[in-house]
């Protein structure tokens, strides 16, 4: 199961509007462009279809999954957010995952669960250690984890496609 994020929509921008392409390409690198010359129709197109939120369920538990909140893929919630903000992100199910920060934590209230696993490939918490969450359905344990990861291969290709946008680069190691 997928959903779109943020730079899925940015993706979609920058095949409809060469502006709005080149100004990602300032910001970003050259990674939409990879995706155009890489991906073929098939791809690109299951990838621009995928939707915005997703409601699942397992083991009579429901899970609500949006990248950036309720309202928008482009929202950021940090664990630091205001309670009112947290408050306004649980969805009517169990649990309720988006991940736009890239920051993990978990918040609960009454019998509902407000979850962001982190980041696999690009965490904003602590470099070079990706973050993910096993949840288990039969006890509503919640196990967040961490993998060490190279950045120096994501680093030197950095380097290679975008030799003048640090900012790729300082956002893995920060």
């Amino acid at each position: 199961f997928c959903i779109a994020g943020n730079h899925e929509k940015l993706l979609k921008n920058s095949l409809e509007n060469t502006d709005d392409a080149q100004n990602y390409r300032v910001k970003y690198g050259s990674g939409f462009d990879l995706c155009k010359k890489e991906l073929d129709r098939n791809q690109m197109n299951w990838l621009l279809s995928l939707p915005e939120s997703l409601s699942l369920s397992f083991d009579n538990i429901s899970f609500f999954l949006s990248h950036g909140s309720l309202d928008s893929v482009d929202e950021y919630i940090y664990p630091n957010s205001k309670s009112s903000i947290l408050d306004q992100n649980y969805s009517s199910c169990d649990f309720t995952i988006f991940g736009n920060t890239h920051y993990p934590f978990i918040r609960c209230n009454r019998d509902k669960f407000l979850l962001n696993p982190g980041s696999v490939g690009q965490p904003r918490d602590v470099s070079a250690l990706s973050s993910f969450v096993v949840i288990n359905t039969e006890n509503l344990s919640v196990q967040f984890s961490r993998v060490r990861f190279d950045i120096q291969n994501i680093s030197n290709k950095i380097q290679e496609l975008d030799p003048d946008n640090e900012y790729l680069r300082t956002v893995l190691t920060r």
